[in-house]
């Protein structure tokens, strides 16, 4: 376990966080190293469950999904928490959007456009989001 430890503070925090996002850990790209490398540790990325190699393809997790090849479900899911974390940053931008709009010189009109087609990217995503989920199910 110290080993595997090891390994994973010499990885650096971007694959970090796709390891752990590969191992279905919730909210990982909000992590720290250091909480990053606890939940991976705890999700069964240390030993056993792992890949054995700090560096290594994959998971526990995302090897059993390759072991069920066919298994649309958990395909879903991971979709599913993509699209979550997707819709999330998505989020973020179009925050920093309106608070820099809020500090523009624009009319109005404009701003109220810029408002609508802000809002009507997030339906799209989530509408697309949706669209590809019922797409994986049908195809199951």
């Amino acid at each position: 376990m110290a080993t595997e430890t090891s390994g994973l503070r010499d990885m650096k925090v971007d694959d970090l966080r796709k390891r752990a996002r590969e191992m279905d850990v919730s909210g990982a790209s909000s992590m720290k190293k250091d909480e990053l490398i606890a939940a991976i540790e705890k999700a069964g990325g240390a030993g056993g469950r792992g890949t054995g190699s700090a560096g290594g393809q994959g998971s526990g997790t995302a090897a059993r999904r390759a072991g069920g090849a066919g298994d649309m479900k958990a395909a879903i899911e991971q979709a599913t928490e993509l699209h979550r974390e997707e819709e999330r940053l998505v989020k973020e931008l179009h925050t920093r959007e309106r608070e820099q709009l809020k500090q523009a010189p624009v009319s109005g009109d404009v701003r109220k456009k810029v408002e609508e087609l802000i809002a009507q990217e997030e339906r799209a995503i989530k509408d697309m989001h949706a669209q590809i989920r019922a797409l994986m199910k049908d195809g199951a």
